[in-house]
């Protein structure tokens, strides 16, 4: 049955459904009271039913409702209607990097990739500065939205569905017990040992590695194979002709160290680096594009941009694809497929156990 027209707490009616998610479902919405659209984020039937889930929905509420950042989607209200917990958010309108990538963009320039960088690392470092790491960095959880600024478009950190704070704060994941997507975590991640923020830069790492190559950094069969060769250091490598490949393969042989405290301290530290690496900075206008091929704002005939030879994006060893442009949507679409799979093998080295870890999409 449509939940069409339903109103939460007589204040919010549900309007259109967007996208399903780990934990419920995204809907547009009126706030009756204000008059003004909002997003709505639903827990769904079987997920409020369990305990340790709507914990973390709770958590996910309050924690992003205390965070006021540009680079992070806005929480504006929380709570529970007929015993359904949902939260309230700003509307954004764009899409997220991993729909952007798969369907609008083949290869975004250094500067541009810098960009993006330095703006998800300013939101996840104001959540660290909170006392909050996501857990969870990964191309469906940045969102480009639109902005009123002569159509550009500003990256923003959603889905603070696994986030937990840091030691001195309330744990809501047992120990021994790792959440995330096998291709952005971090060695410590998937052992399930005791995380920090250098887990997300970690995580900010592959993205930034996947939109400057066109590829993972770590590949395998599937999740558990991933996973194990995130943990041997068993990476990908730059090279020409990638623009700035020397200086890049620096970055990235320190960003992947297996040892955290061998990488950045943190993520404004490893973007301040990965901007000497690529170069300045400049404005999200591969990003703006897509999101305004999406909604139709340009006509079918208009050229797309071709970036120069400095610029096209090759690894040393290419995905076999006819397209090399479309070599980045492939790299996200094959991270994405292997989310799902559920990890449980024995992942250190060293003979020791690993930690259970489950993926969340």
């Amino acid at each position: 049955m449509s939940l069409a027209g339903r109103v939460l707490v007589g204040r919010y009616k549900l309007d259109r459904h967007l996208a399903d998610g780990g934990m419920g479902a995204i809907w547009t919405a009126q706030d009756l009271t204000h008059h003004m659209p909002v997003a709505v984020k639903l827990m769904s039937v079987e997920g409020a039913m369990r305990a340790d889930l709507r914990a973390r929905f709770e958590q996910e509420a309050k924690a992003v409702a205390l965070l006021r950042h540009p680079h992070i989607v806005e929480v504006l209200d929380y709570g529970t209607d007929e015993d359904t917990p949902f939260i309230v958010m700003e509307l954004l309108e764009g899409m997220d990097l991993l729909a952007a990538t798969r369907e609008h963009t083949s290869s975004w320039p250094l500067t541009e990739i810098a960009g993006l960088v330095i703006q998800v690392a300013q939101g996840l470092g104001a959540a660290h500065r909170a006392g909050l790491i996501h857990r969870d960095v990964k191309p469906a959880n940045i969102f480009l939205a639109r902005s009123d600024i002569h159509g550009e478009v500003v990256a923003k950190v959603i889905d603070f569905g696994i986030a937990k704070w840091s030691e001195n704060k309330e744990i809501l994941t047992a120990a021994n017990v790792a959440l995330g997507s096998p291709s952005y975590m971090s060695p410590e991640q998937i052992r399930g040992r005791q995380l920090d923020a250098r887990c997300d830069a970690w995580a900010l790492a592959v993205v930034a590695f996947a939109l400057v190559t066109g590829d993972m950094p770590f590949v395998g069969r599937n999740g558990p194979d991933i996973a194990k060769q995130v943990v041997l250091g068993n990476r990908r490598k730059i090279a020409a002709p990638i623009e700035n490949a020397r200086a890049l393969e620096r970055f990235f042989t320190r960003a992947f160290a297996t040892d955290p405290d061998q990488r950045y301290r943190s993520v404004e530290e490893l973007a301040g680096e990965f901007i000497r690496a690529a170069g300045a900075p400049s404005s999200l206008r591969t990003a703006a594009r897509a999101v305004a091929e999406a909604r139709g704002d340009l006509p079918d005939a208009e050229p797309h941009e071709v970036s120069d030879d400095s610029t096209t994006n090759r690894l040393e060893r290419p995905l076999p694809v006819k397209d090399p442009s479309s070599a980045q949507r492939v790299a996200f679409d094959l991270a994405e497929d292997l989310e799902q799979t559920e990890i449980d093998d024995r992942l250190n080295p060293s003979g020791a156990a690993a930690g259970r870890t489950r993926s969340s999409g």
